[in-house]
């Protein structure tokens, strides 16, 4: 079941990853997908985090024009001067490495006029 999240038209929205990291696991990256269709599940990419040794890389989807941001030293996203069209649910992606198990999460956004 997904969480919710709530915010008003123009201000910026925080989504929290809710993907149950295991301590320990080094996950590879988080992916941010937008579920198009509940009923299909049909996900759209938004943005990848890869995380490496020496670095993070931040890369968006083709396609994707919304400006959209990761916050340092997690896994969640922000939507600045949110609008009601990004209402929604939207999926967190944590990549493991061999031997450990992908983890994803839900949350529901909602957004309201001011």
């Amino acid at each position: 079941m997904a969480r919710v999240t709530r915010s008003i038209c123009g201000e910026d929205a925080l989504l929290r990853c809710w993907a149950m990291s295991k301590p320990g696991v080094q996950y590879r990256s988080v992916i941010w997908y937008k579920v198009s269709e509940a009923s299909s599940r049909q996900l759209t990419g938004l943005v990848m985090k890869r995380f490496t040794q020496h670095n993070t890389t931040v890369q968006k989807y083709k396609g994707v024009e919304r400006d959209l941001k990761l916050v340092e030293d997690s896994q969640s996203l922000i939507l600045p001067n949110v609008r009601l069209e990004d209402a929604g649910t939207y999926c967190c992606f944590l990549s493991a490495p061999l031997g450990h198990q992908n983890q994803e999460g839900e949350v529901d956004l909602q957004v309201y006029g001011e």
